[in-house]
Order: structure tokens, then C-alpha cells, then sequence
């Protein structure tokens, strides 16, 4: 997937839980993407496109609005605050039934690693806002489940387990 980024890497690395691969929620009005990101560079592995949908002020508010530097917390309780809207809507639609992030974002890596974009996508990316993060903290399973879906479509998921791998170290 070539040139498409992600902002979410800023929030990445303010968290205080390690995580190399995150999952990451971009919204503009009336339309909203999940995207499995490279937590240090910002860089799309994979997404399955643009959903259309009626959002709400909530769902658009960018979670860069978030008082980052006034608060007093930890990062992970202040991005949990402005998850709570996704997490109680699609998002939490999305991580159902294991509520799983590491399982949902190898089966996104898993089906959409290869997917073509239109030429407007890295722009529409850039131009809506993340709206929700959450950290893949189990590699692990991250990596398995990948394994196999690797073996079980290897043409589907082409890519995927040698990308994974480089950005893990394994």
C-alpha cells in the first residue's frame, strides 16, 4: 500500500503502553475508515475502505483535541475517554465477538494487505482526523493468526506476514 499514512502515530507514542502496530480510527462527516497502522512511522498496513455513514459532533471530534499536554493522568485513561464513543458504536461493533484488538487487526492486515487504492485516498486520509486509537499490545497473537490465514489464503495474504514481521523484529 504505497504512500498512504496515517496521523496516528503522534498518539502512538505518547501512550505509555509499548506497541509497535496499532489500530487506528479516521472519520470525516458523513464517512469513517479503520485502519491497521505501523505505530512509529504512521504507515497504513491495511484497511477496508471507506464506511458512509450519519456521524455524530462525538464521533468527529478528533482525539488531537484531547487537553494532551494539560492533563495530569495517564495518556492511556485520556485516550480511553475520547475511545469511548467508537468503543460504545462501530468500533466496538467491529472488535465483536472476541474484543480482540490484536485477532480484529490480523484479520484486517490478514484480508486487506494488498488492497488498491484510489488515487484521492492518502488525501482523504490526510484530511480526516483520527477519531480513535488502540494499541496491539499482543504481537503474539497478532502474529499467529496472520500465520494462519497465511497458509490457510496465501494468495490473499501475500505480503502480509513478511511486513509484520520486519516491523516486529521477528
Amino acid at each position: 500500500m504505497a504512500n498512504l499514512t496515517s496521523s496516528a502515530s503522534w498518539i502512538a507514542q505518547r501512550l505509555d503502553v509499548k506497541h509497535r502496530i496499532g489500530v487506528a480510527v479516521h472519520a470525516r462527516p458523513g464517512a469513517w475508515a479503520i485502519a491497521a497502522i505501523n505505530a512509529e512511522t504512521g504507515e497504513v498496513l491495511a484497511w477496508d475502505g471507506w464506511y458512509f455513514d450519519p456521524l455524530t459532533e462525538a464521533e468527529t471530534r478528533p482525539l488531537a483535541d484531547l487537553p494532551w499536554d494539560e492533563h495530569e493522568g495517564s495518556p492511556g485513561a485520556l485516550l480511553q475517554q475520547g475511545n469511548a464513543t467508537w468503543l460504545a458504536g462501530a468500533l466496538g461493533r467491529w472488535l465483536a465477538p472476541t474484543y480482540s484488538v490484536a485477532r480484529c487487526a490480523a484479520d484486517l492486515i490478514g484480508t486487506h494487505v494488498n488492497t488498491h487504492d484510489y488515487p484521492e485516498t492518502p488525501q482523504r486520509f490526510h484530511e480526516s482526523p483520527v477519531v480513535a486509537y488502540l494499541p496491539v499490545v499482543d504481537e503474539d497473537v497478532l502474529l499467529a493468526r496472520v500465520e494462519v490465514e497465511s497458509r490457510a489464503h496465501p494468495s490473499l495474504t501475500a505480503g502480509a506476514l513478511p511486513l509484520l514481521r520486519s516491523i516486529l523484529g521477528r
